[in-house]
């Protein structure tokens, strides 16, 4: 199968998912108490922020993917699917942290946050270095330039999103602060991925 349906079914999958994420900001008051409800909603917009560039993030490695890649067979059509799946898990931790900044709850909000990353960055790694392993049959004009920004950014990021859950165990508002910084990184990075 041609790549094109792939991308246009992630496309969709990923706007889902960035879409979802507005109504995890909430400022339910009554009447006159909705500015004060508006002001302590905060954690809910920085949530939305950082979900948001993150699905963007990963919208852009996915079409870097995408760009390689000349034919999908059924096992790679499987992996994206694997992929989307936890992309579209995204909202639900962003919900949690937004619910549980100031609460207790967010030590397990936060570990949930890391393990959906951890998760996505599992299986873009199996995406991509399944890609790489077929590339005669799929994605024969694959740059080594690509495949070097695989091994140097994609290959050690569910260690360091690892690494950031396991501080979220005893530090949950530093590890999403992690959390925002490894976003920002990767969307100045993910550009390599695009081999030019």
């Amino acid at each position: 199968m041609e790549t094109h349906r792939l991308e246009a079914f992630a496309d969709g999958v990923l706007a889902i998912a960035a879409t979802v994420l507005i109504f995890n900001v909430t400022a339910d008051a009554p009447g006159a108490a909705v500015g004060r409800a508006v002001d302590h909603a905060w954690p809910s917009y920085i949530g939305y922020v950082i979900s948001f560039l993150t699905i963007g993030m990963l919208w852009m490695n996915h079409h870097a993917m995408m760009r390689h890649a000349s034919q999908a067979n059924s096992t790679f059509k499987l992996l994206n699917v694997g992929l989307l799946m936890c992309i579209g898990f995204y909202p639900y931790p962003t919900r949690l942290i937004a619910e549980h900044w100031d609460g207790g709850g967010l030590r397990p909000a936060a570990v949930m946050w890391g393990a959906t990353s951890i998760s996505i960055g599992i299986m873009i790694n199996v995406c991509w270095w399944y890609m790489i392993f077929h590339r005669q049959e799929m994605a024969p004009q694959l740059a080594a330039k690509t495949i070097t920004a695989v091994k140097r950014y994609a290959l050690p990021g569910p260690f360091i999103w690892t690494g950031a859950t396991l501080t979220a165990i005893w530090n949950p508002k530093l590890a999403v602060l992690f959390y925002a910084i490894m976003t920002v990184f990767y969307m100045f990075i993910v550009r390599q991925f695009e081999g030019d």
